[in-house]
């Protein structure tokens, strides 16, 4: 239900199993649910509950990160989760360094946590890579959006769309949603 995007049977099915057996699995889903229908609110209870479950799982503390991120009033907790997402990420890199989705992950930590240098490295390595290039260039998009670039972004989400990631994935993305339609060139004048 959740990769047909029917949320409501979706959400009906995951409260069903989280009932019956909360698993990480089951949590993190529902979470993701929550976060892409803006429940922030409820993506933050799951996703430390996902991550008590599995605790060597990057991405679900990268997830519960990005739900404090979506919140201004959250932002400043959201430093822990990603220095913890992004230590994981770093250990996953150095046994699996082809992996170009997860460095693309790692870039948008990085740069979140205000290493820019290294989210740059990271995000042009994992292009270069040139595999999952819709994953990659979903959150290469984020990242540039978050570090100022909006042409660069958008340019990434064109590639994004082409790779058949439904809108709705995009949308999902508040750095992405604030993405301005474009650039005023320094000169003040509109494009």
């Amino acid at each position: 239900y959740l990769a047909a995007g029917n949320g409501a049977k979706a959400s009906a099915a995951f409260e069903g199993s989280i009932a019956i057996k909360p698993t990480d699995a089951a949590l993190s889903n529902y979470g993701t649910l929550k976060y892409q229908a803006g429940d922030y609110a409820a993506a933050v209870e799951l996703f430390p509950r996902a991550a008590a479950l599995q605790p060597k799982d990057f991405r679900l503390w990268g997830n519960l990160a990005e739900a404090l991120l979506a919140v201004p009033a959250t932002q400043a907790q959201a430093r822990e989760p990603l220095r913890r997402a992004a230590e994981m990420a770093e250990r996953y890199i150095q046994v699996k360094p082809d992996h170009a989705e997860v460095m693309a992950v790692l870039a948008w930590y990085r740069a979140n946590l205000g290493d820019v240098a290294a989210a740059r490295g990271l995000m042009a390595r994992a292009e270069a890579l040139g595999t999952e290039r819709g994953e990659v260039s979903l959150r290469n998009a984020q990242t540039l959006a978050l570090l100022g670039e909006s042409d660069a972004a958008r340019e990434r989400l064109a590639w994004v769309r082409e790779s058949g990631i439904p809108q709705s994935r995009i949308a999902a993305s508040p750095v992405l949603r604030r993405l301005p339609a474009t650039d005023a060139p320094a000169s003040g004048k509109q494009k």
